[in-house]
């Protein structure tokens, strides 16, 4: 429990204080002075929206703050720490979000999110044994121990949904259908990663879950293409649309013996590789290639960089991970994925669009020995448990 306990928290210090902006300035009073005065007046109904968001966020956390705590105690102890510990938590984060760009403090939201706290609690209370049994259910799944598969599934999830944050506009919806709507706006890569990245998806499902199961639910995960529309700093392209139901539709076609999931390793490779030498047209002035691993990324801004790097582990996590299925060793599938790589950054010195550099076969190569561990120390765990 204390560990889903922590990734509660850091789940909402990230949700909370998103986008990570902060910045010094000169305060008209103490920041405590500030939020004990931070009360909406007058009331809106935008408020009543932030409530519904607030209450919720923290129900989580007191129910696992309430059974993180030995049983020992009383549960009028725990309830009140459970209680105290959210309205202190909350109480940080708004006293941050005086210096985070974007985000206004208010007293408000800390008795929404200590309210959902008691919320929480009560839950605990009332049902400790179903709650705990449930997540006893899923860490039996290995969902806190991942083979090399769910971690890729894992990956997939960031790649796809990342930064998690929300944004309901509808003047920003608008802007993303006036980009959907128009083909140019259409780049070949993203057909050649859609088509790579939901192959893999399709086989990592029926590797985890049976045929049958995956059959139905990675077609019915297309969902989160759309979805994406409604999450900060995301689009949708008519390209990525069409790769992924070619990618879904290889994956149903392919089936799951050894040799078919060989072709599937190669068919998502070369789609990498397709994605890399996009847009096929070749300058004759060469650009600086960097030799330095990551140096591009770090002079990115933050969202930029985790979004490139969760959506680069994962094909190419799940390109070495193909070919490993196929036969061959972790060694041997790492590198036919890190020498093409390599080779495709060489030949991008001489095309437009592009950042030569020698991070995308060391990030191969990372994945290949990372995978190659989880697979170790956690054989077939996982697919066993999600097939039972």
């Amino acid at each position: 429990m204390k560990r889903i306990l922590l990734l509660v928290t850091i789940l909402i210090l990230y949700g909370s204080l998103y986008p990570w902006r902060f910045h010094a300035k000169a305060l008209p009073a103490s920041p405590l002075w500030m939020l004990l005065h931070a009360w909406p007046r007058p009331f809106h109904r935008t408020d009543l929206l932030d409530g519904a968001i607030n209450i919720p966020l923290y129900v989580p956390f007191g129910m696992f703050f309430f059974l993180a705590m030995s049983e020992a105690r009383p549960r009028a102890v725990r309830a009140a720490m459970a209680a105290a510990g959210a309205m202190l938590l909350s109480t940080c984060v708004e006293l941050a979000q005086l210096f985070d760009s974007g985000r206004v403090t208010s007293l408000y939201d800390v008795v929404c999110n200590t309210i959902g706290a008691v919320i929480g609690v009560g839950l605990a209370g009332s049902f400790p044994g179903a709650i705990s049994g449930a997540i006893n259910e899923i860490e039996s799944k290995g969902a806190f121990r991942p083979t090399s598969a769910l971690a890729l599934l894992y990956l997939w999830a960031g790649a796809e949904l990342f930064p998690f944050i929300p944004s309901l506009r509808l003047s920003t919806l608008h802007v993303k259908l006036a980009i959907l709507r128009h083909p140019q706006n259409w780049p070949s890569r993203d057909l050649f990663e859609g088509f790579a990245g939901w192959l893999a998806f399709g086989l990592l499902v029926e590797a985890l879950a049976g045929r049958s199961k995956a059959l139905r639910w990675a077609p019915a995960a297309l969902l989160v293409i759309p979805f994406k529309l409604l999450i900060a700093g995301r689009t949708m392209t008519g390209s990525e649309v069409a790769g992924a139901f070619c990618g879904i539709a290889a994956s149903a076609l392919l089936g799951s013996s050894l040799r078919t999931k060989s072709v599937a390793g190669l068919f998502a490779l070369i789609a990498i590789v397709a994605a890399g030498l996009t847009p096929f047209r070749f300058v004759s002035q060469p650009q600086h290639f960097t030799w330095i691993p990551f140096l591009p990324l770090l002079e990115a801004p933050w969202e930029s960089v985790f979004q490139i790097l969760l959506e680069k582990s994962y094909l190419y996590g799940s390109a070495i991970w193909l070919l490993r299925q196929g036969g061959r060793g972790w060694l041997a599938s790492t590198l036919m994925v890190a020498i093409p790589l390599a080779l495709v950054e060489a030949v991008q010195i001489h095309l437009p669009g592009h950042t030569p550099e020698v991070t995308d076969p060391i990030l191969a190569m990372l994945l290949g020995a990372s995978l190659m561990l989880l697979d170790q120390r956690r054989p077939n765990a996982a697919g066993d448990a999600l097939r039972a």
